[in-house]
């Protein structure tokens, strides 16, 4: 599945540019290649700030190694993710976040689209409210998922479900220093 069914949402594309995250990272090296970052925003609960998204999404595909063309994040509310899980996975409940990879990263040296994302702040809300957590924290979390499973990353089993929440600590431990508040605002 890739962007061209969702069409009629608020559409941006933008080139690899860290911005704002410069200063805080220690580790600031050129990036590797240039990245379309596309954002659909479908949702009311959570104001996404699009560059410092983008610069976000930017970072972590890079600690992660993962090299392609272009990503599509989408932020949707329950109804919407509810369908796509009802209809790909069976299952008629609101999740958290739900990833289509496209094609595999370093597929090819020409184009690579690594897919399309799903998230729903709605979910992090209110997990991080029954919680105590940041629910910028939480949607973070549910992003850094979907881009791991862009890597490669599975979570069928509760060993690959253990590495995957492992990994997800590694990356927002990485990026601790960014203040998400500026990237998510509920």
């Amino acid at each position: 599945m890739c962007s061209k069914s969702w069409e009629n949402g608020t559409k941006r594309k933008t080139k690899r540019s860290r911005g704002f995250l410069k200063p805080l990272l220690s580790d600031s090296k050129p990036l590797k290649s240039p990245i379309e970052i596309t954002c659909v925003n479908r949702q009311t609960v959570c104001q996404i700030k699009e560059p410092h998204l983008r610069s976000f999404t930017e970072c972590v595909l890079d600690f992660l190694a993962v090299r392609g063309s272009a990503i599509t994040l989408h932020f949707v509310d329950c109804d919407t993710i509810t369908k796509l899980h009802s209809q790909y996975f069976g299952k008629q409940t609101c999740t958290d976040c739900i990833t289509f990879p496209c094609d595999a990263p370093g597929d090819t040296e020409d184009y690579t689209h690594l897919g399309d994302v799903f998230l729903c702040p709605q979910v992090a809300l209110e997990y991080g409210q029954k919680h105590a957590i940041a629910p910028e924290q939480e949607l973070a979390r549910y992003l850094i998922h979907t881009l791991l499973h862009i890597a490669g990353l599975k979570d069928e089993s509760k060993t690959e479900a253990l590495h995957m929440r492992a990994r997800e600590d590694a990356c927002l431990q990485h990026f601790a220093k960014i203040p998400l508040e500026t990237i998510f605002h509920f």
